[in-house]
């Protein structure tokens, strides 16, 4: 470990992690990486003949998209596209493109459940490839063809990768993580480039953009062509009744209820006799996947499920939606879950709080925003 360290007078840098703050070091060992290996990863580059062939056809908007990325992509790129647009088919032709140059690529995600969804939707586009997922409980395997991963994991891969997808940077825990965005840099070859993907857009990328760091591409519009649906707030004051009506009315429907703590949804699913989901859940997987199958019914979850996970029409509710985990950017990927697919399935979103705040007014003011871009762009 001490080989990792650079001494600059009497101030010490991580090389692995690239921590400098004296908090993090005990007889100069950096505490941040004692629980990592240092095997540095091998990823092989070889040319291939890949074919991409989706189970559906892209709209124009997608297809302009695509081609725009195609010629942005000699520097760094920001997808800003709403939530549902198809972010991920929208990259596919271009990761096809850089792999059948021969090219090293990966796919980084901040949190591990998307890892794997992520990786099996890839295998099944791509079944001639060995595509890998990287996050805890899979590191067996951490070569492949297409390294689909978490951003923590991206510590074993040192300036190995000629492009890599960066999913959601706005996301915790990658968002204003130092140690995080050092193993997303140290992870490139020379000649590297980031694809950053979100529909929601934090201070720090916003100063990227604005320094001409990043190339920003945007789409406000669905496949399926139909708008956003904007969350209804409602004022709750008395023991939720409202929600409480709500659900009575929608209990023949599919929802995810978010809540703002661990206690909460452990307390609310125990009331409502249904599954609830958090970080400390041990059996994620078969939870999501028992929920999917289901036609009717309710999830309890906390802000895990406020992006990057699709489910065919739900219904959402988040409770004490005033509270400060629930930013105007959670509240903007929480109503992102409603009405997705090509199809537009129907669903909608309530917010439920003592007061409105400014998080919730800046959510809805996001996606009125987004839906006004969209009709222009329908009118052309």
């Amino acid at each position: 470990m001490l080989k990792n360290i650079i001494c600059k007078g009497m101030q010490m840098k991580c090389k692995f992690c690239g921590v400098s703050e004296e908090k993090y070091f005990y007889k100069g060992v950096c505490r941040n990486c004692l629980t990592l290996s240092q095997d540095v990863a091998k990823i092989e580059g070889k040319r291939r003949q890949i074919k991409l062939n989706l189970p559906f056809e892209l709209t124009i908007f997608q297809a302009n998209l695509i081609k725009e990325l195609g010629t942005a992509v000699k520097q760094d790129v920001f997808i800003e596209a709403v939530c549902g647009a198809g972010k991920t088919e929208m990259v596919l032709p271009l990761l096809v493109a850089m792999l059948n140059q021969g090219k090293r690529c990966a796919w980084a995600i901040p949190r591990r459940e998307i890892v794997i969804e992520l990786s099996d939707r890839l295998k099944a586009y791509f079944p001639e490839l060995q595509v890998v997922k990287v996050c805890q409980g899979f590191t067996q395997c951490v070569t492949g063809d297409l390294v689909v991963c978490t951003c923590h994991q991206l510590y074993r891969y040192r300036h190995q990768f000629d492009l890599l997808i960066l999913d959601e940077p706005d996301a915790f825990p990658y968002r204003d993580n130092k140690m995080l965005e050092h193993f997303v840099l140290k992870s490139l070859s020379e000649t590297g480039h980031i694809v950053y993907l979100s529909a929601t857009v934090d201070e720090a990328m916003k100063k990227k953009i604005k320094n001409k760091e990043v190339k920003h591409l945007t789409l406000p519009i669905r496949p399926s062509l139909k708008l956003l649906p904007v969350p209804v707030w409602r004022l709750s004051l008395i023991d939720n009744l409202l929600f409480c009506i709500d659900l009575y009315r929608n209990r023949h429907t599919k929802a995810i209820i978010y809540v703002p703590t661990k206690r909460q949804a452990r307390l609310l699913a125990r009331c409502l006799m249904c599954p609830f989901i958090t970080s400390q859940s041990e059996d994620k997987e078969a939870i999501l996947d028992s929920f999917r199958n289901k036609l009717k019914g309710f999830l309890i979850s906390t802000t895990l499920l406020e992006r990057g996970v699709t489910f065919e029409g739900i219904n959402c509710y988040v409770l004490q939606a005033d509270q400060r985990v629930f930013t105007h950017a959670t509240l903007v990927q929480i109503a992102g879950r409603v009405g997705r697919g090509t199809q537009n399935t129907k669903g909608s979103c309530y917010f439920y709080s003592k007061e409105k705040n400014l998080e919730i007014v800046r959510c809805i003011e996001n996606i009125n925003a987004h839906n006004q871009c969209a009709c222009s762009v329908l009118e052309v």
